[in-house]
């Protein structure tokens, strides 16, 4: 799957959110109002997400997570990008697959209402370019943010943090090791249900 097709992916999750959020905001309210004042989905069990910065740099990614806990969720993520072209007449891939684990942890208000959250995650990366690099990593971090729900169930959430990335690789035969610390940003819109 090329970029182009990623995007187009990408594009119509997007407006059937979008398609959501306007046929909503005519029907009655599906929400109660949290402590503060503002909008919640207490009622829902799950929370989808897609990962549009992600999608923005050529990757379709997203994750589920269920509530476990009054202020706890948990779920898989998944990342994925192919990248195939041309380049001096020479053809060239790359792919990369992320699978890992993600929670959310709702600071002070239960899950699936809006406020400040820390979101812990974990997860495995497999990097293979066709002109001889291969890479796995293991990352591990947390980002610390906000996230709005809105009484028709669609959700947006932003957070900055930091992730410790470790990994092998190897180039045209030679080996190495790596270790990071990298800056984490972490954007996602998504559904409640």
């Amino acid at each position: 799957m090329n970029v182009q097709k990623l995007r187009t992916v990408a594009v119509f999750c997007l407006l059937v959110l979008s398609q959501n959020t306007f046929a909503a905001s005519t029907e009655p309210q599906l929400s109660q109002t949290s402590q503060n004042g503002e909008s919640s989905v207490s009622d829902s069990t799950f929370n989808i997400s897609i990962h549009p910065l992600e999608i923005l740099w050529g990757y379709l990614s997203g994750s589920i997570e269920m509530g476990v806990l009054k202020n706890v969720t948990v779920g898989p993520y998944l990342s994925h990008s192919g990248i195939s072209g041309s380049f001096n007449n020479s053809k060239a891939s790359y792919r990369t697959l992320s699978v890992g684990a993600i929670s959310t942890i709702s600071l002070g208000h239960p899950n699936f209402t809006s406020g400040w959250l820390f979101q812990p995650f974990v997860e495995y990366s497999s990097k293979l370019a066709s002109a001889g690099f291969s890479a796995g990593a293991f990352g591990a971090g947390g980002n610390f943010g906000y996230q709005w729900f809105w009484s028709n169930r669609v959700n947006l959430l932003l957070g900055l943090g930091l992730k410790y990335t470790q990994g092998d690789f190897s180039i045209f035969g030679s080996t190495g090791t790596f270790y990071m610390i990298l800056p984490s940003a972490a954007l996602q819109l998504g559904y409640a249900f």
